[in-house]
């Protein structure tokens, strides 16, 4: 899969993030993350959470897709939904500056 290799590629050197946010590879996932299955969900957020706990780095772009996501499904929780409240309960519990961020 290809959201796995840029796993690999992110997590190979800490600079490739970096490197490779210009081209926007985890937001143009994200605009159709919940079109995707569990898995390929579940490895988006695997990889959101390395971005955030292991580069110390907040990746806003794809923090606001998620915030969007949420916004949809409000009257109907789906497994997308319920994996993005998971994730950012895990960041909310990492960082107190997630509150202020998302309390906004």
């Amino acid at each position: 899969m290809i959201l796995q290799q840029i796993q690999r590629i992110y997590m190979d050197d800490r600079a490739n993030y970096f490197l490779l946010e210009s081209q926007n590879t985890l937001s143009s996932f994200a605009d159709r993350l919940e079109e995707k299955d569990e898995t390929i969900q579940s490895i988006y957020y695997s990889i959101l959470e390395y971005i955030v706990i292991e580069l110390n780095y907040v990746p806003c772009k794809e923090l606001i897709t998620i915030g969007m996501i949420l916004k949809k499904q409000q009257t109907f929780p789906s497994k997308t939904s319920l994996l993005s409240l998971r994730t950012l309960n895990s960041l909310l519990k990492l960082n107190q500056i997630f509150k202020e961020v998302f309390r906004e």
